[in-house]
């Protein structure tokens, strides 16, 4: 049973993903997920788990997915080519996991942490609470 609601709720991230409306709060669930990630992935790197960054790594691409078609519904191509970039930084670290590579996935984890950064630079403002608002 409850694979079946994951599976939906993935299904739901990809049509919001290939319509571009991707909600608000869809945004803001993936930006969470993208960053709740992000040090298991590394550890588990370290650690030879490529199970688990194979897993994680399919998470990224999903999250990225939402991110990527909410900006594409905002109208930013800047911040729409970050999110697609992490898609594929994602599908580089789960290519590199499949195979074993950790240095191609510790590569793969460089890029997906330069497009967090990229894009919070670019159109993120941090708030004086420590979240994150939008640039005008």
């Amino acid at each position: 049973m409850i694979r079946k609601l994951l599976l939906a709720a993935c299904g739901a991230s990809l049509l919001f993903a290939a319509a571009g409306i991707a909600a608000h709060e869809h945004y803001e669930t993936a930006m969470k997920g993208v960053a709740k990630v992000m040090k298991p992935t590394n550890a588990a790197i370290e650690a030879g788990d490529m199970d688990t960054v194979k897993k994680n790594a399919g998470m990224l691409a999903r999250h990225y997915s939402v991110m990527a078609a909410w900006w594409e519904g905002h109208g930013s191509d800047a911040a729409t080519k970050i999110s697609d970039e992490g898609i594929q930084a994602a599908m580089a670290l789960r290519k590199a996991a499949d195979a074993g590579d950790a240095a191609a996935a510790k590569a793969a984890m460089g890029t997906l942490g330069g497009t967090c950064k990229s894009c919070h630079t670019s159109h993120r403002t941090k708030n004086a609470d420590g979240s994150f608002g939008f640039k005008n």
